[in-house]
């Protein structure tokens, strides 16, 4: 029939609707229990965000200067309650955009293959489309292959390595890539070529001329 390679965040659903709230809602918490005022935290947020290259990170709160005077105990406790503060707020507010379920839905059933390259972090990609129940639909993955866990948490590496088995065995594929190659680099679409049927037209759909159209032409896809 087809293969639609397909970006997620802002083209499958609005990543600011449901970042930004959740954000806001780990930061409360944090003020709450670190004594200190939420906009004293957001600057803290904000350069560590500048410094990792992403506010797409998962352990940002151990790196946080305003926590590194806690005990590992404490701080364990506080990633607890930021994580739950967040998630809770995602919950509500990570939706796909009016009929792209459907639209997809009926794409799969149709025989249409569907594959996600997107510049997040396979990581949260997954969970994302695991979420809001696209990632049933989908045959492959190409994401970026994000940050590790720090390697002195032994339950941070098993949900990171969970989420990885997951997604073996949830997809046909799943690639990753490093930052530096990321969209709009033309290489994950090039990272494609050994999964694409040569008889099966290709269509790339994005938000993003820059990033997500003018590089998937050079695997000659329709955008």
């Amino acid at each position: 029939c087809a293969t639609l390679l397909t970006d997620i965040d802002n083209t499958l659903y609005d990543f600011v609707d449901f970042h930004a709230p959740a954000f806001r809602a780990m930061v409360h918490i944090l003020s709450k229990e670190l004594k200190l005022p939420e906009s004293v935290i957001t600057l803290d947020f904000k350069s560590l965000f500048q410094k990792l290259g992403t506010v797409d990170y998962q352990y940002l709160i151990r790196q946080l200067s305003c926590t590194q005077h806690l005990q590992s105990d404490q701080l364990k406790r506080l990633e607890t309650y930021g994580r739950i503060g967040f998630d809770k707020a995602k919950r509500k507010r990570l939706l796909p955009y009016p009929g792209v379920l459907e639209t997809l839905k009926q794409f799969h059933y149709g025989g249409v293959v569907i594959v996600v390259v997107t510049n997040a972090p396979y990581y949260h990609a997954v969970r994302r489309l695991q979420d809001i129940g696209i990632l049933q639909y989908c045959s492959g993955i190409v994401a970026w292959e994000g940050r590790e866990p720090p390697s002195n948490d032994p339950e941070a590496l098993a949900r990171y390595e969970k989420v990885k088995r997951f997604a073996h065995k949830s997809l046909d594929f799943l690639e990753t890539f490093e930052s530096r190659l990321s969209k709009p680099s033309s290489h994950p679409f090039m990272m494609l070529k050994p999964f694409l049927d040569s008889n099966l037209p290709v269509f790339a759909l994005g938000d993003s001329i820059k990033k997500d159209l003018i590089p998937a032409t050079t695997i000659s896809a329709k955008t």
